[in-house]
């Protein structure tokens, strides 16, 4: 419908014009007399002036004004400025979808931790190791609500502990890689740490929690 009639003059001019015309049967009513309505056909447009949308205004009696074609006109930019917003955040949402698709393919436990703890973004072999259920539970969580469950299972409990706040709450980042001891699932994890930094400040944490089991049998 968008691309039929005086819509395609939108397409070719991109600007918003008006028009009057006879008011149809089926608008009249009960009416019967001649009728005349205008209406204002107005362009959405993009970034690089495409159109998007169709705003179309109608008025029975008389024409709009200079002054509400001005505000209509400034109504579409409202809009193009949110459909830019939208699209924004899909295309965002795919390049985050992408990105957990692509850590969910590795064999190690990944997580984001920000500069207060904070868990951003986890695998779901991460998932496992802290006996989630869910990537979403992980979401947002605090230190003490994640590194809980995993200190807890480990036999390395306070030392594992004091390891992973000298490097998130501290700035850490000469820490060995650390080696700890799930006993009830019989695996042995190393974990190492890489700061991530952007425009040369510290945004958090990446760590990278791997299965050396068999390098112990």
């Amino acid at each position: 419908y968008i691309y039929n009639g005086l819509h395609q003059r939108l397409f070719e001019q991109k600007k918003p014009f008006m028009l009057k015309r006879e008011v149809s049967a089926s608008e009249k009513g009960y009416h019967e007399e001649t009728m005349f309505v205008h209406d204002i056909f107005l362009p959405v447009l993009s970034n690089e002036n495409e159109v998007e949308a169709i705003l179309v205004f109608s008025r029975f009696g008389g024409p709009f004004s200079d002054e509400e074609m001005q505000e209509y006109i400034g109504l579409t930019k409202q809009i193009s400025i949110s459909l830019q917003k939208i699209a924004l955040y899909e295309q965002s949402e795919q390049a985050r979808e992408t990105v957990q698709h692509i850590l969910n393919t590795v064999q190690e436990g990944i997580h984001f931790v920000d500069k207060n703890g904070n868990s951003k973004i986890v695998n779901k072999q991460m998932v496992a190791l802290l006996q989630k259920q869910s990537i979403v539970e992980l979401e947002g969580a605090s230190y003490e609500q994640w590194a809980r469950g995993l200190v807890e299972q480990s036999d390395a409990g306070i030392t594992l502990c004091d390891y992973l706040q000298s490097i998130i709450f501290n700035g850490d980042e000469e820490r060995e890689p650390f080696v700890y001891h799930l006993p009830q699932k019989r695996k042995v994890i190393q974990v190492y740490a890489k700061p991530l930094y952007r425009n040369g400040e510290r945004q958090g944490t990446v760590f990278v929690h791997r299965d050396i089991t068999k390098e112990f049998e």
